[in-house]
C-alpha cells in the first residue's frame, strides 16, 4: 500500500538524517550537521541554477567551447561532414577538436533545438555527472554530508566559473572507469567490468587527453592503495584505453600551438591540469577517512569553504551577473566584414564571445582561442610585432573599444607607429569605439626570427 502523499516529506527527511550518518553509524547525530550538508546542496544548485540562466556564459575559456560546437552544427547539418581542421580560426589550422571530442559533438546534436544554451546545459550535465561518478567509483560518497564536502572544492567551482566543459566530462569518466575497474578487481572474472572500465577510460581521454589520462592514473593509484595490490588489470585497461584513443591525443598534440611554441607551451596546462585533478583526489580522501572526516565535520567544512571563498575572492565567476553582449556590433552593422581577411581580435579573455560574433558574421580569425594563441602581450617594438602578425597570417587587426584603453598591453600603440612608419592604415573607427586596422602587404621585415616571450 502506497503511503500517503502527507508521510512522503516526513520520509524523506527521514531517510536523508540515515544517509548522512550511514558511513559513521556510531557519530553523534547533530541536526546541524544535516542542515549543513542541506545548505551547501542549496548553494550549489543555486550556483549551477545562476550559470544555467544565461544561453552563452561569459568566462575565461567558455566561447572556445561555444564556438566548436556551433562550428560542428554548421558542419553536420548543413555541410554533412566533419573537417579536421576550422577553415575560419587560426588562418584555417585550427584544429576541429584539440580535445572535447566529447561533449562538444554530442552537444552540437542538441544545439538546433536549444541554441547556444545547450553548451551551457552541458557544462551542469559534466558537473552533474561528475558527482554520480564520484558516487559510482567511492559508494561511501553517496552520503550526504561527504556529497556536501565534496562540492566544496575550489576547483570544482573553478572549473565551472572558467567553463571547463571537457574537463569536468573527463574527469567524470574516469571516476566511472575507476569505479568499473575497481569492480573488476573484487571480481577476478569480471571481464564485463574491465570492458567498461576501458570504455569509460576511452571517453575521459577522448575528451580531454591530458586531464583525462591524468586522471585516470590518479584513480589508479588510489584503487592500488586501497586494494594494496599493483593495479595490473587497471593499467592494462588504460593502455588499451590510450591505444584506441591514440587519435584524440594525436590531435592535442598536433595543433599549431604546440607547432609554433613547442611542447613548453605546455607547462602551464599541466600545472593547471595537476590543480584539476585534485578533484579526483578530494573524492579518494573524502571516501578513504570518512570516518574521521565525519568525526571533525566543522572544521573540514569550515576550511572547504574559505578555500572556496579564497578562490571566488581571486577569480570571482564574473558570467553569474555579466551577461553576453555584442562586441563589434558597429562593425557588423556597417557591414564591415570582409571574408577574403584574416583578423586578429583583440578583445579581453572573458569577452571572447566577440570572436564567435564575428566568425558568426562571416569573418576568419588568424588565431585560436588559446591564450598562447591570442598572446596577450607586450611586443616591444615594430619589427617583432610585424613578424607576429605575418606568421599568423593576419592582414587586419581588430580592436575591442575595452581594449583600446588597456594600459598593460603596447598592441595599439604598435599598430599606430605601423600607421606613422606607412606599413598600416587605421580603415575604421566604429561608433561603439572598435578600431580596423589594415596592413600593407610586402613590408614584413627580411629578419623574422622565432617569438619570444616576454
Amino acid at each position: 500500500m502506497a503511503a500517503p502523499a502527507s508521510d512522503l516529506p516526513s520520509r524523506f527527511l527521514a531517510s536523508y538524517r540515515r544517509a548522512c550518518w550511514r558511513p559513521a553509524p556510531d557519530a553523534r547525530r547533530y541536526v546541524l550537521v544535516e542542515a549543513t550538508a542541506a545548505l551547501v546542496f542549496l548553494v550549489f544548485a543555486g550556483y549551477l541554477a545562476a550559470i544555467l540562466v544565461h544561453p552563452l556564459y561569459v568566462s575565461n575559456d567558455g566561447a572556445h567551447s561555444y564556438t566548436r560546437v556551433w562550428f560542428l552544427q554548421q558542419a553536420i547539418f548543413r555541410d554533412h561532414w566533419i573537417p579536421l581542421h576550422i577553415p575560419t580560426l587560426e588562418a584555417g589550422r585550427a584544429l576541429t577538436f584539440p580535445y572535447g571530442l566529447i561533449p562538444w559533438l554530442p552537444t552540437a546534436l542538441i544545439r538546433p533545438i536549444l541554441g547556444d544554451w545547450a553548451v551551457t546545459a552541458s557544462l551542469i550535465g559534466g558537473a552533474l555527472l561528475l558527482v554520480a561518478g564520484a558516487w559510482h567509483w567511492q559508494p561511501r560518497m553517496r552520503s550526504p554530508l561527504l556529497t556536501a564536502i565534496l562540492l566544496l572544492n575550489p576547483q570544482l567551482y573553478g572549473a565551472l566559473a572558467q567553463f571547463q566543459l571537457p574537463t569536468l566530462w573527463a574527469l567524470a569518466f574516469a571516476c566511472f572507469a575507476a569505479g568499473e575497474f575497481s569492480r573488476a578487481s573484487a571480481d577476478r572474472g569480471g571481464m564485463r567490468g574491465m570492458t567498461r572500465g576501458t570504455a569509460f577510460a576511452v571517453l575521459a581521454l577522448y575528451a580531454h587527453p591530458m586531464t583525462g589520462g591524468a586522471a585516470l592514473v590518479v584513480t589508479a593509484l588510489a584503487n592500488a592503495e586501497v586494494d594494496r595490490r599493483i593495479p595490473t588489470r587497471e593499467a592494462a585497461g588504460i593502455a588499451i584505453a590510450a591505444i584506441l584513443a591514440a587519435p584524440a591525443i594525436w590531435m592535442m598534440l598536433s595543433t599549431p600551438l604546440v607547432r609554433e611554441v613547442g611542447l613548453a607551451m605546455l607547462y602551464q596546462p599541466v600545472w593547471l591540469t595537476l590543480k584539476r585533478i585534485s578533484i579526483v583526489g578530494w573524492v579518494w580522501g573524502l571516501s578513504r577517512f570518512a570516518p574521521h572526516v565525519i568525526r571533525f565535520w566543522p572544521v573540514v567544512i569550515l576550511a572547504a569553504a574559505l578555500a572556496v571563498a579564497n578562490d571566488v575572492r581571486h577569480a570571482p565567476p564574473v558570467g553569474v551577473w555579466e551577461w553576453s553582449q555584442p562586441r563589434f556590433g558597429d562593425v557588423i552593422a556597417d557591414g564591415r566584414i570582409s571574408t577574403d581577411a584574416t583578423y586578429r581580435v583583440l578583445t579581453t579573455t572573458r569577452h571572447e564571445d566577440g570572436m564567435l560574433e564575428l566568425m558568426q558574421a562571416g569573418a576568419s580569425l588568424g588565431q585560436d582561442f588559446f591564450d598562447e594563441s591570442v598572446w596577450r602581450y607586450s611586443f616591444g617594438d615594430t619589427q617583432t610585432y610585424r613578424c607576429f602578425l605575418e606568421e599568423k597570417r593576419v592582414d587586419r587587426v581588430m580592436v575591442s573599444a575595452e581594449w583600446a584603453h588597456l594600459q598593460w598591453s603596447d598592441e595599439v600603440r604598435m599598430l599606430d607607429a605601423l600607421v606613422s612608419d606607412g606599413r598600416a592604415a587605421l580603415t575604421y573607427r566604429g561608433s561603439a569605439g572598435t578600431l580596423e586596422y589594415t596592413l600593407h602587404p610586402g613590408n614584413v621585415p627580411t629578419a623574422c626570427g622565432p617569438r619570444v616571450r616576454r
